[in-house]
This record gives C-alpha cells, sequence and structure tokens, in this order.
C-alpha cells in the first residue's frame, strides 16, 4: 500500500510518499516553500504528488540531483502540469540524458524518464519570502545539491543525511567526495536541516558532524582490522553485521561490504 502523509514545520510542508514503508529510503519528501517544490519524489507516486502539488498552489520546481526518487516525476510535471523545473548543470545534464536503473529500484520507485529541466541560477527565487543559495555536496551522487535559505537558517539537503551512521553504501557513491562534502557543510551557519528521507532535524550541523565523524572512525576502525590481516568479508562482520535483506534485494548495489570497501580505498584523512 502506498504511503502518504503530511509533514509541517513552520511555512514549510512536505509529501512524504512511497510504494513501500520499509525504511528510511523507500519513501521521499518532497518539501514545499513558498510557491516552489523541492523534489518531485518517485514516478510510481504520481498522483499523490500531482494532488499535492496542485493544493499547495506550486509554481515551480527545484531538484537535488537526479535520482529516480528526487526526480522522477520530472516528466509527468511538464507534460501534465506544465511548471517550471530547475537544476544545477551537473543534474540537468544526468536527466537529459537519462540513466539506467536496476531491478529493484524499478520496483521500488517507477521509471525514470528523461526531461529538459532548465538550468539554476543563483541566487533562486523560491516565493513566499525564500532565497536559496545552491551548494554543491557531492559524494551520494556527483551532482547532489544543498539549498541554503540564509535569512531562516534552513538547509535541504537532499540525500547528503539521511543519518548519523551508515551501514550501506551504494555502489556509485564516492566516501572520499562525502567526508569533503560533510566537513564542508557543517561549518556553514544553519540550525534546521531538511532531510529527503528523514525530515526535520533540528540542529542540522550537530547532525552532520556526527555522521562526518563517525564515517572517520568507521574507516580508521576497518583500516586497522586490514592491517591485522582480515579480509574484506571479516571486516565487514566485525563492524557492521553480517549482509541482510537490504543487501540480497539490491543484488548487492547497496551493501555493508561497499562502505568498507570505500573505507579501505580511501586515503586516510
Amino acid at each position: 500500500m502506498s504511503i502518504r502523509e503530511i509533514i509541517d514545520h513552520d511555512s514549510a510542508r512536505a509529501l512524504r510518499i512511497g510504494k513501500y514503508n520499509k525504511g528510511l529510503n523507500t519513501t521521499t519528501m518532497a518539501w514545499r516553500i513558498g510557491d516552489t517544490l523541492i523534489d518531485s519524489g518517485p514516478s510510481n507516486q504520481w498522483p499523490s504528488l500531482k494532488s499535492f502539488v496542485i493544493q499547495e498552489g506550486v509554481k515551480k520546481v527545484l531538484l537535488t540531483h537526479h535520482h529516480e526518487d528526487h526526480a522522477g516525476n520530472g516528466a509527468n510535471i511538464l507534460s501534465e502540469l506544465h511548471l517550471p523545473i530547475f537544476a544545477e548543470e551537473k543534474a540537468a545534464a544526468c536527466i537529459r540524458k537519462g540513466h539506467s536503473l536496476k531491478p529493484y529500484q524499478k520496483i521500488v520507485w517507477g521509471p525514470s524518464t528523461p526531461f529538459q529541466p532548465q538550468i539554476l541560477i543563483s541566487p533562486f527565487d523560491a516565493g513566499g519570502g525564500h532565497t536559496l543559495t545552491p551548494i554543491a555536496a557531492p559524494g551520494h551522487s556527483d551532482d547532489l545539491t544543498c539549498f541554503l535559505d540564509k535569512e531562516r537558517g534552513w538547509l535541504f539537503a537532499g540525500d547528503l543525511y539521511i543519518a548519523d551512521r551508515l551501514i550501506y553504501l551504494r555502489a556509485d557513491e564516492n566516501l572520499s567526495e562525502m567526508l569533503q562534502t560533510l566537513g564542508k557543510i557543517k561549518k556553514l551557519d544553519f540550525k534546521t536541516l531538511f532531510c529527503a528521507h528523514r525530515g526535520v532535524v533540528e540542529d542540522g550541523p550537530a547532525a552532520l558532524g556526527r555522521k562526518h565523524a563517525y564515517l572517520l572512525e568507521l574507516q580508521e576502525n576497518a583500516k586497522s582490522l586490514h592491517s591485522q590481516g582480515l579480509s574484506l568479508r571479516q571486516i565487514t562482520r566485525n563492524l557492521l553485521g553480517k549482509e541482510d535483506f537490504t543487501s540480497f534485494a539490491t543484488g548487492f548495489h547497496f551493501c555493508k561490504k561497499n562502505l568498507i570497501k570505500a573505507c579501505l580505498t580511501n586515503p586516510a584523512p
């Protein structure tokens, strides 16, 4: 059964949608501030997203990155609602070109159809007195962009945060870039973080700091065990436990071994 939930925080409102409610990553939040929708959700939830966009009086759409659970309804929005969609240059290029999906991605979020977003110009007027500054945040994806509302101390972080402690990593995520991004953005002047999966995180810099510290410690521990002669499999089990349903269901595209392997190959800070 599809998930549909409304989350309110001050003048921001989100629609949390997903085909399955099997953890943080299987549902996505599309945030509305002013007259702007930040991220469009997965294509298999288009009816719910369409109703939300109409009810909230959305006039334009802003995307954090090209992944199917964030940009999946872009083509629908253009063809049915005729609203302008904006993305940073890297994200726009990925979206125009399109990308292949693993079987689990198609099942959980639906297909991703290429479309033509407009290139974002900074600063971005989101309406309702909200001005957003884009901040490049590579790691989770090359094109991930966060949006900072300096006046309110809000950061719309896409998939930068998600949780303090990761136990899985996608095969195409870059741990080195992720650590650099976390180290940079945790120092910015903001208070509240709006996560596309977790929701509202009140002390955003502290949360990013915890995630940054955890990943550095995990990397140090992984390298220590490797120096003792343990194999990749042994280190993974020692630090994160055995691979589980998520790893097998995704064909190990999203698994624990990916995270430990990245820790071992990433240069020490």
